[in-house]
């Protein structure tokens, strides 16, 4: 009986920037692969999503994973407070910057210059030169004792010389392209396959009792084979050395789920705000709106958008009164977010508005944390604003905004896309605003 595997945590998201691939990252090829391989057929694997096992690694602004065996590649658009530690299950793309246009649009986001003039590349490498990863997920990776396919397949490095057994479906010669070459070791070389992985057989002639395979046709592939032999390696490619074969009844493990499909076009940001930033003489009625340049995921504002005041640096005396109530609302139509405040804002006060990270594009890109100030004046309303309350979402046409947890009024609808919450002043592990006191101004992070 299979000894069970390392408990393995949900996909820890590493990607900060993605490039996108035209028609889309194929994915009916194996991903499973060695960093041996990538190395040594950067063109095969260029721009395709994969999956490797490595240990990554951090000095400065240099990032690279690190295979079993001591192959490193170069990582890039990963946040290096979330990679973690140990062998690890990466998921991520690949690109061989050679065979890319360096003017791309979708390079830009990796600030490319200056790990090119550190690997000796400039002004740009040429096809084979520098070959990098955009790591996407990492799970934790623990060894087993009665490794199947993909076992072998990500980690040859480890079953090395050991005998195995394992299960796959036969694909002859490499009959449908699914790997970058074969070890050319023996005559009788085949291919098998198992979920997102695929692996050699060498010298072993794939026939038994009652059975017989064809190496150069397609008609025997799709045939359950069980094969045992001991796991070689050489130049990125790893096979098993062929010592029993048998048909077997077996069923394959299930393939993985899809991986999620890659963000589109460059990440989210702010194209305008009302009020902008820096202005001065804001009607304390004021609301606040936002404008992205893409479709935001509505769910991610919670929690994530925060109001306070700062004290005006010409009046040192000045107390700092507790952050306004406010309520929010995202239009997905003109991708506009609303804040409308429960109240007039406090006269002649700077009025700091903070969207913070987490917030994030219909796509899963991230929106650089934000920040808006601006000062209020004496007016309550702006011109041509009789009521001093615009709402701009669909459907709060009666104020019947809804509150949020811990927002003592009653008597309320739930109807509303508005929520009713706190703004936090964030200058602390707290949710609390700080004390007021004279000359005293919350720090913000």
């Amino acid at each position: 009986m299979r000894s069970p595997r390392g408990a393995r945590c949900a996909g820890a998201a590493l990607l900060v920037v993605s490039l996108v691939v035209d028609g889309g990252v194929q994915t009916a090829l194996p991903a499973v692969t060695v960093i041996d391989a990538i190395l040594a057929y950067p063109a095969f694997f260029h721009l395709r999503q994969v999956v490797v096992l490595g240990e990554f690694s951090v000095s400065g602004d240099d990032y690279r994973l690190a295979g079993p065996g001591g192959s490193r590649i170069v990582v890039v658009g990963a946040d290096a407070s979330r990679l973690p530690a140990g062998l690890v299950e990466v998921r991520g793309d690949v690109v061989d910057l050679g065979r890319m246009d360096p003017k791309d649009p979708r390079l830009a986001p990796l600030k490319l210059d200056r790990i090119v003039a550190r690997e000796g590349h400039t002004p740009w490498p040429r096809p084979r030169e520098l070959t990098v990863m955009l790591p996407r997920t990492a799970t934790r990776w623990q060894r087993v004792d009665r490794p199947a396919l993909r076992d072998v397949a990500l980690a040859p490095e480890i079953y090395e010389g050991q005998r195995v057994t394992v299960v796959g479906a036969f694909r002859g010669r490499n009959l449908y392209g699914e790997v970058p070459a074969a070890p050319g070791r023996v005559r009788v070389e085949y291919l098998l396959r198992s979920r997102d992985a695929a692996l050699w057989v060498i010298g072993l002639p794939p026939r038994g009792s009652g059975f017989e395979l064809d190496l150069s046709s397609r008609r025997d592939t799709g045939r359950i084979v069980e094969v045992s032999g001991i796991v070689r390696r050489d130049g990125g490619l790893a096979w098993i050395e062929g010592q029993t074969i048998g048909l077997t009844k077996d069923q394959l493990e299930p393939d993985p789920p899809p991986p999620p499909p890659a963000p589109v076009g460059p990440p989210p940001d702010v194209l305008f705000s009302v009020p902008t930033p820096g202005e001065v003489d804001v009607p304390v009625g004021t609301s606040v709106r936002v404008q992205f340049s893409q479709s935001m995921a509505s769910e991610t504002f919670e929690g994530r958008v925060r109001v306070g005041y700062l004290t005006p640096p010409d009046a040192p005396f000045a107390s700092v009164p507790d952050s306004p109530a406010f309520f929010v609302a995202y239009e997905p139509k003109d991708r506009l977010l609303t804040i409308r405040f429960a109240e007039p804002l406090e006269r002649f006060h700077i009025v700091r508005v903070d969207l913070v990270a987490g917030i994030r594009s219909a796509d899963g890109r991230a929106l650089e944390p934000w920040t808006l100030t601006f000062r209020t004046g004496d007016r309550r309303l702006a011109t041509g604003d009789r009521t001093g309350d615009r709402r701009l979402a669909t459907g709060d046409r009666e104020g019947d905004g809804r509150l949020a947890r811990g927002d003592g009024r009653r008597g309320t609808s739930t109807t509303s896309p508005w929520s009713r919450v706190r703004g936090p002043c964030p200058n602390s592990r707290s949710e609390t605003p700080p004390a007021s006191r004279p000359g005293h101004s919350p720090s913000w992070p």
